[in-house]
Parts: C-alpha cells; sequence; structure tokens
C-alpha cells in the first residue's frame, strides 16, 4: 500500500487533513529545490476530472496544480504538492524526504504500465501516515478555533437559509396563489398551490447554506493562517503590453477625462 502525502483540509468541517500553513518551515535551498525536483518527476499514480485550488490564496491558475496524483512507488503525492513546497515553505515527513535526497528518480522501469490510470491493479493509498504526522504538529488551539467557527458558521447558514426558504415560499403564493385542496405530502395539513398538488413549502428547493457562509469562513481562517505564518498569497504577474496597445489605452484614457 502507498503512502499518500500533501492532502490539504478542503473546509472547515475537515479535522482530519491539515492547512498548508500549518506546515511552514525552512529547510536547505539546494534540499528544497532537490525535493521540487523529485516531486514533479514522479510518476502518474491516478488522473482526475476537476482542479484543487491553493490554499494559501493564490491566484496561481488551477490547472497548473494539475489534476494527477503522482507517485515513486512507496509514496502517492498530488501533482500539485511542488508548489507548496517552492512557494509556501512547506516541509514535508522527514522519511519521506530522505527518499528524495537520495534516491536518483522517482521513476520505476514497468511500475507505470502496471499501476498507471488504467491499471486493474492499481496499488491502493492510505492517507493515516500523513495525518499522524500532520497531526503531532498541529496546534491544538487551532482545532479549537477550526471548532467554534464551524459552529458560528453553520448557525449563521441555518438563519441564512431559514430567510431564503421563507422568501422563496413567499415568492410562490405570490405568484401562484393557493388552492381548495390539501397538500398530497404526507403528513402535511397545508394547502396545495393553485393549480398543483403540493404546497408551496414542498415545492421549494432548499440551499442548505445560501450565502456560503461556510466557505466564507473557511477563507477567513486560511487568510489569518496566512498572516500568523507570514505567508504572501502569490499574485500572477501582469503580462506587458505592447507599445502599440498601450498607447491606444492611454489615447482612450485622456478621451474619456475630457467627456
Amino acid at each position: 500500500m502507498l503512502k499518500a502525502i500533501g492532502y490539504w483540509m478542503t473546509g472547515l468541517d475537515d479535522e482530519l487533513q491539515p492547512a498548508p500553513q500549518e506546515l511552514v518551515g525552512e529547510m536547505p535551498a539546494e534540499h528544497r529545490g532537490r525535493l521540487i525536483a523529485y516531486l514533479a518527476a514522479g510518476m502518474i499514480h491516478e488522473q482526475y476530472l476537476g482542479y484543487t485550488w491553493c490554499r494559501v490564496g493564490c491566484q496561481i491558475d488551477p490547472a497548473q496544480l494539475g489534476t494527477k496524483e503522482l507517485s515513486d512507488g512507496t509514496w502517492v503525492w498530488p501533482e500539485g504538492l511542488a508548489h507548496y513546497v517552492r512557494e509556501h515553505r512547506i516541509l514535508l515527513p522527514e522519511v519521506f524526504v530522505c527518499d528524495a535526497l537520495t534516491k536518483p528518480s522517482p521513476v520505476i522501469p514497468g511500475w507505470a504500465d502496471k499501476n498507471g490510470p488504467l491499471s486493474e491493479h492499481k496499488v491502493p493509498a492510505d492517507e493515516r501516515y500523513w495525518q499522524q504526522w500532520c497531526s503531532s504538529r498541529r496546534a491544538p488551539q487551532f482545532l479549537d478555533e477550526l471548532r467554534a467557527r464551524r459552529l458560528a458558521a453553520k448557525g449563521l447558514a441555518a438563519a441564512d437559509s431559514a430567510a431564503d426558504t421563507n422568501q422563496k415560499i413567499t415568492e410562490l403564493m405570490r405568484e401562484h396563489g393557493l388552492g381548495d385542496a390539501n397538500c398530497v405530502w404526507k403528513g402535511c395539513t397545508r394547502k396545495a398551490l393553485a393549480g398543483r398538488y403540493i404546497c408551496a413549502d414542498h415545492s421549494v428547493e432548499k440551499d442548505e447554506d445560501p450565502r456560503h457562509r461556510l466557505a466564507q469562513e473557511f477563507g477567513k481562517l486560511l487568510s489569518e493562517l496566512n498572516a500568523a505564518t507570514g505567508l504572501q498569497p502569490i499574485r500572477p504577474q501582469q503580462p506587458r503590453l505592447t507599445g502599440l496597445i498601450a498607447r491606444k489605452i492611454a489615447q482612450f484614457s485622456r478621451l474619456l477625462r475630457r467627456l
């Protein structure tokens, strides 16, 4: 079984996986460079359809983080892990780093043919080592804060959901009005909407988090971790405009100021 490393928490409900900000640390530049090269050269273990996103808040194109899992036959990691090690000074388990610094390459001849994305005999991956290694480095205060944020955000989300549902019900009743028959939903004593068999309450598709409170609070928590660890989200460099385009924009700006 492969040992999985480099997987990050996905939201306020995730207490098993770490945030990358919890693993920031220093490493000799030569070692970090060799580790990055090793991560980037891994063999393809699995291919996925969706993209991930940088937990530090980078404006990096998600496509650059990749859609694959890579492996060296012992370990497996997401394709974007090299980005975190290179750009955000993330540390990884010492045993893995030792492998990466002592092995000439993560590629094993013939391994990809037997264990690649289309293989029926793919070696499974186990995240327990990664989770245990990370848990020994996590501050208890962070988990307390995570739980407090989750409870607060879920309370606000429930209130938002109730308000959103009531608004939808009011709009449906205003649009259709009530009929004479009762709602056919089992146990419901309300009147059905005019021309329908069910009431407004059972016609509404309820959104558990209409204002996305959980995602917003998770983003705030990650931003605060950035500040605490000194991480700065990397902004993409704006491409230089050609001289002609730049002059045209300047002329257009001057014209607008005269209007």
